[in-house]
């Protein structure tokens, strides 16, 4: 796993969260990877590995519960 940055141009995030689309898992990106300018946003030492993964916003995702969690 390697850590790199991300630059968005047009964006909009309130609550920065990184998904892992292959385990299906949900964190919220620290205030200390991220900034904004504008609708310009940048996010530093995001972990990634060959797998997707994407970064969003955490109003545009809906999150539920496994049962017995």
């Amino acid at each position: 796993m390697i850590e790199d940055d991300f630059t968005f141009s047009n964006g909009f995030f309130l609550i920065s969260v990184y998904v892992d689309l292959r385990e299906g898992e949900v964190w919220e990106i620290s205030q200390a990877n991220f900034s904004g300018d504008g609708t310009t946003f940048r996010f530093t030492d995001i972990p990634c590995y060959d797998s997707p993964m994407l970064i969003t916003d955490r109003n545009n995702i809906v999150l539920r519960r496994q049962p017995g969690l």
